[in-house]
């Protein structure tokens, strides 16, 4: 049975037999090998600390252990590290009732989700798909571990026979053209002469960098785009190039940056970044100096990210090759990058009749209605939730799900309703 409750003080006990079945030198080396990345690309950390949060996190509880012999009570509430004690328990429980085979093939996913940051939040988003059906009383069952089907999980005694659950991690990179890392590598490249410009600063300067397609592959040729973009700020004009890319430059006053970093605790939201660069949902790098003058620094390409053409792209390809076809199956969707609220605020639009339907609302009605995908009941999109602590010492998880069901399906049964009720 998969363990959907959590209370704090089980905590220890969970890390220990964790730590026993599975063995810390995975999730400390990981946390090592980051490390290093970090020491070559300072402007990689937040990118390559999200990405491992599992293994560092573990990794703190480690130091812990080491350190005082156990983990500190304060520690027990430090809700940082609760993802990672949760996925240390929801696996656990299904390592307890595996077969000896079984527990073999899931330590070794187990241990390659600690070198690959994109299996551990597929394995993240499964459980937490499961998680949803337990709770409403439903047993789950993995057919991939069964050797009975290419689908990750199977519920049972819903519907006629069953709904097989197909779960898809999309990460941040998926269908674009400039990939996060790439982005921040490069920031780093010119991280040095963007500050030193940016100290003598009085006003505010918006730079956009704009690529044929992506980012070079070779270093020397990025060193090249690089001086480009710190010679074009101190030109403080704009300039086309050969190669098809340009540079933009405009001012703005900086200020409207430092009071948003002051009202929001040292972030600073998407939709000022799009504001002040005129660009839509790029990574930015931003300098400021106390004279109130600074530098947001943004890279994109001519060429539009193809997001929702991957995601249906690899939803067809799925409906076609790993649910059977014989049993009604959702495919649940994890937009992992996707900020906690951006995903209501989509949904939010589909109730609003002065506004048009949205893109996603758009190709999955189409995706769910296409030629012979009858046995495809509904899509569910799930954003980056959080695990938080309750009064009463339970972790629970909170987060968005915008869900499309389709209810005129042959496959459809009334018991399916209830699942996509919030």
């Amino acid at each position: 049975m998969l363990k959907v409750e959590l209370h704090t003080h089980e905590i220890p006990e969970i890390f220990e037999n964790f730590r026993k079945i599975i063995g810390e030198k995975h999730w400390l080396k990981q946390a090592h090998l980051v490390k290093q990345d970090i020491q070559g690309h300072k402007y990689l950390k937040d990118y390559l600390l999200r990405r491992h949060s599992i293994s560092f996190a573990l990794t703190k509880y480690s130091s812990f252990i080491k350190r005082y012999k156990g983990i500190p009570p304060h520690e027990l509430l430090n809700r940082d590290l609760y993802p990672a004690i949760s996925f240390a328990a929801q696996t656990l429980s299904i390592y307890d009732n595996s077969s000896a085979q079984q527990k073999k093939r899931f330590i070794r996913r187990i241990h390659g989700a600690f070198k690959n940051a994109d299996e551990m939040r597929a394995m993240q988003l499964e459980l937490l798909a499961a998680t949803h059906f337990v709770l409403r009383h439903y047993p789950v069952s993995w057919p991939e571990m069964d050797g009975n089907g290419n689908f990750d999980i199977l519920v049972n005694d819903i519907g006629e026979a069953g709904l097989e659950i197909e779960c898809k991690s999309i990460s941040s990179d998926k269908g674009k053209r400039i990939h996060d890392r790439e982005r921040n590598e490069f920031f780093d490249l010119t991280k040095k002469a963007i500050k030193s410009v940016s100290q003598g600063l009085n006003v505010g300067i918006s730079v956009v960098m704009t690529l044929p397609k992506r980012l070079p592959s070779q270093h020397n040729e990025r060193k090249i785009l690089a001086q480009r973009v710190c010679d074009q700020i101190i030109a403080a004009q704009d300039q086309s190039f050969s190669d098809g890319s340009n540079i933009r430059i405009n001012e703005f006053d900086f200020n409207f940056i430092n009071e948003h970093f002051k009202k929001n605790n040292s972030s600073i939201s998407m939709d000022y970044i799009n504001q002040v660069t005129n660009t839509t949902n790029q990574g930015a790098m931003i300098y400021g100096n106390k004279n109130g003058g600074g530098v947001v620094f943004v890279i994109q390409s001519q060429q539009d990210d193809l997001l929702l053409d991957s995601i249906f792209s690899l939803l067809a390809k799925s409906a076609k090759s790993q649910v059977t076809k014989t049993r009604p199956a959702l495919f649940i969707v994890g937009l992992h990058d996707l900020a906690s609220g951006e995903l209501r605020e989509i949904a939010q639009q589909e109730t609003n009749p002065n506004l048009p339907p949205t893109p996603l609302q758009i190709r999955t009605s189409d995706y769910l209605n296409s030629f012979n995908r009858d046995h495809i009941i509904g899509v569910s999109f799930l954003d980056n939730g959080s695990l938080q602590k309750k009064e009463n010492g339970d972790v629970s998880s909170a987060g968005t799900a915008y869900a499309f069901k389709k209810d005129d399906s042959q496959y459809w049964h009334n018991d399916f309703s209830e699942i996509f009720q919030q």
